[in-house]
């Protein structure tokens, strides 16, 4: 399968675009043997694997299997907090990882410092190179944690895999900021399999300048989807209101 890759650029040294996959969410048996104040950090370490459980290159909408769990490489792009979050809430206490992945390119070999955001533990792989590991909880402001890495000329892959383990509310995030990179103009690169890059670009950039005139719609209020005046750009597209589990309301 024919690979293209989207590129865009940093902000302020943080990576916006990724695909990202999961979470894989394991339920906790027997939890009474994890006991004490740490008793996550307990739970996070007995179900730590040092692989990244990673075996095909990631690839937009490519699915792949980890014990017995379906996943999908999906676009995620964040928002000015920088995050990519799968913040959620589960009844019963589960362990939770999920995978982030993106490329950066890099204007000759060099050791940059990154900043690796999450609220629990983990582990940053460079071209396939296990580089780091954080193993602190921190419930509802995540925490940022300082390493140097080494990047090669060119492209460089960057695989995240961060965990939680959630109790109810599951406050669950994760970002990345690299900082003092020479590169080349728009560094990050995205794989997919689409060939139509600017169309997407276009698009993108139409969704950006997308707003509402108010937060909360009730009864019959419309829902109308504004643009500014002075937009360069257009194009024909369908709008869809829907749930985050897919239910939808309108279209």
């Amino acid at each position: 399968m024919q690979t293209y890759y989207v590129e865009y650029d940093l902000r302020d040294g943080f990576v916006h675009q990724w695909l990202y996959a999961g979470p894989q969410a394991i339920s906790v048996e027997n939890l009474e043997q994890f006991q004490g104040a740490d008793y996550k950090l307990q739970i996070a370490q007995h179900y730590y694997t040092p692989e990244s459980l990673i075996a095909d290159a990631p690839l937009e909408m490519a699915t792949f299997s980890i014990d017995g769990a379906d996943l999908r490489w999906r676009p995620y792009r964040a928002l000015d907090d920088h995050l990519v979050d799968m913040t959620a809430f589960y009844h019963t206490t589960h362990y939770l990882r999920s995978w982030g992945f993106t490329g950066v390119l890099a204007t000759g070999d060099q050791q940059v410092d990154m900043v690796l955001t999450t609220n629990g533990p983990a582990d940053v792989w460079i071209n396939g190179a296990h580089v780091h590991r954080q193993e602190h909880f921190s419930h509802q402001d995540p925490r940022s944690v300082a390493f140097q890495a080494g990047l090669k000329d060119g492209l460089n892959e960057i695989l995240v895999r961060f965990e939680e383990v959630a109790a109810r509310e599951c406050p669950y995030a994760m970002a990345l900021q690299i900082q003092g990179l020479e590169h080349p103009e728009r560094p990050v690169r995205v794989p997919v399999t689409n060939m139509s890059i600017g169309r997407r670009l276009m698009l993108e950039n139409i969704l950006d300048h997308t707003t509402l005139d108010r937060d909360v719609y009730v009864s019959d209020q419309v829902v109308q989807l504004n643009w500014p005046e002075d937009m360069a750009i257009s194009s024909k597209m369908g709008a869809r209101l829907q749930k985050p589990d897919g239910r939808i309301y309108a279209e």
